[in-house]
């Protein structure tokens, strides 16, 4: 970002107060839509819905996704967040009320389509946008790897009370609902408390102005390869992630862990791990000096680890081994998502084009929504039991290994652009 300050330091009160602002909305705003997450199981009992009909709903998220990531980058740019991140989170709250309500299959693809809406279009690039700022171009790993790890706090907290309200109400449809109305209040609340938080925050005089944002921003946006390193970068760390979410069922189905169980897991697996992989791979990309060269090795020990892992579908190890390489590779693949946004603050882009950047670095880079889910779950539909995981796993592999390419090549443009 050329207009940062160069000698930025990042842990100030006023970074600190806003960070924890802009995380608790990120940590939160997504918990209905990813509900499978932590109620996988509990969709399928009390819904209905199949591994099918769940990845189908995460595709629909996915793709108005896709196309509201381009509009709310171009938001971002032109739009106060303070009018973007409350309005998001009332639309939310109003859809978990809905899907409370359980809903048949159409509404829940209404609503499931509307979630992305909120979070995607009025809320994602503009935190992103903010947290840049924070880190300036000194701390650009720091600002979003902790931006990454706090999540994982707010995420740990809220999805175990959820899941707290679900067993004490009863494992029961009942129990469900109470637990998407209990996300549904939580967004509702931040809307509130974010119209007067968020009144605070200026922007520039070149973002108040309409005049400062043209067809010249976004063409010089499309001409930088290393915008779309960047978005490719995103992409393949972001496809692997998809993968995550089917650990707990492979635990719970191969390995005959209970389903209250695998939630607790599914919980630490999704959220917790972010706060310890956030934090200290933003911490490790400032001291590297180039977060590609981060990204890079992570791919290399993701790689070992799957081969592992589906070694080990071939001869079963103990749960307990299990469980902790699963929550390895987690830890280290958080450490990349926390991380993988730190590029674009090295690659020499306008303040006033940041916004669009991170739009369509997030229509490509979370492509993946569209369609992994949909197929991973078709796979586990058609080849039952433990060959439909290892079939992922193995496309774990390879794609980690094609994010391990693109990494190497981000790198390189990165260390000749800033000379290092």
């Amino acid at each position: 970002m050329e207009n940062s300050i160069k000698n930025n330091t990042f842990w100030t009160k006023t970074n600190i107060i806003r960070l924890c602002a802009y995380l608790l909305v990120s940590g939160t705003i997504y918990k209905i839509a990813f509900m499978a997450d932590v109620f996988y199981d509990q969709m399928q009992e009390f819904m209905g819905l199949s591994n099918t009909q769940i990845g189908l709903l995460d595709t629909v998220n996915s793709l108005v996704a896709m196309f509201g990531f381009l509009i709310g980058g171009v938001l971002a740019d032109k739009v106060n967040i303070r009018v973007l991140v409350p309005l998001g989170l009332f639309l939310n709250a109003i859809m978990g009320i809905w899907l409370a309500m359980s809903p048949p299959f159409w509404a829940m693809i209404v609503i499931f389509s509307a979630l992305a809406i909120g979070a995607d279009c009025l809320v994602w690039s503009a935190l992103l946008k903010a947290v840049g700022k924070l880190g300036g171009n000194q701390d650009q790993g720091k600002a979003f790897g902790f931006f990454e790890g706090g999540r994982g706090i707010v995420d740990t907290v809220v999805a175990f009370a959820a899941l707290g309200v679900y067993v004490a109400v009863g494992e029961s449809m009942k129990g469900l609902s109470y637990s998407i109305l209990f996300y549904a209040l939580i967004d509702l609340v931040l809307a509130v408390a974010m119209i007067f938080f968020l009144k605070d925050v200026k922007v520039s005089k070149t973002e108040e102005s309409d005049n400062s944002y043209s067809w010249s921003n976004i063409k010089n946006i499309l001409r930088k390869k290393e915008v779309w390193l960047v978005a490719f970068n995103v992409f393949m760390v972001y496809f692997v992630y998809k993968g995550l979410k089917y650990f707990n069922p492979f635990l719970k189905n191969e390995f005959d862990v209970p389903a209250v169980i695998a939630s607790a897991y599914g919980i630490i697996n999704a959220y917790f791990l972010k706060f310890v992989g956030g934090p200290s791979g933003g911490i490790i990309v400032d001291k590297l000096k180039n977060p590609a060269k981060y990204i890079k090795l992570c791919f290399a020990v993701l790689i070992v680890l799957l081969a592992v892992i589906v070694g080990f579908t071939y001869v079963m190890p103990p749960v307990m081994v299990m469980v902790i390489i699963l929550l390895a590779f987690a830890t280290i693949l958080y450490s990349m998502r926390g991380t993988f946004w730190s590029p674009m603050g090295m690659i020499g882009l306008k303040e006033n084009e940041t916004g669009t950047a991170f739009g369509l670095g997030s229509f490509i880079g979370y492509a993946p929504g569209v369609f992994a889910s949909i197929i991973f779950g078709a796979i586990l539909d058609k080849y039952e039991g433990m060959v439909g995981y290892r079939i992922i796993f193995i496309i774990l592999v390879v794609l980690s290994m094609v994010g391990f390419a693109v990494a190497l090549k981000l790198q390189k443009r990165i260390s000749k652009i800033n000379n290092i």
